[in-house]
């Protein structure tokens, strides 16, 4: 996950039923790159974003998915779902 303080990173620590999702490449990559406030997307095209980064599903509310399952997240869909406190301290 392309979130700065996320601990999910799909390969060493993914937790169960947690979903990545390529960041899109419209006009809310903006959003995206903002909320995840990781220096490394500063500056990169919405291309190079949608294709080299991805954020999980703990960032999405359940309004902002097309299907139970959350395998597939709307047209509008933005992240807004912050970690725990307790989490944020287990990562750092």
């Amino acid at each position: 996950c392309c979130v700065l303080w996320c601990a999910n990173n799909g390969k060493t620590n993914k937790k169960p039923g947690v979903k990545f999702f390529r960041i899109p490449r419209d006009s809310r990559s903006k959003t995206w790159v903002r909320y995840a406030n990781c220096p490394e997307l500063i500056g990169k095209t919405a291309t190079q974003l949608n294709v080299g980064y991805r954020m999980c599903s703990e960032h999405f509310t359940t309004k902002d998915f097309m299907d139970p399952g959350q395998t597939r997240l709307t047209k509008t869909a933005v992240p807004t779902v912050r970690p725990a406190i307790s989490r944020l301290s287990a990562t750092t």
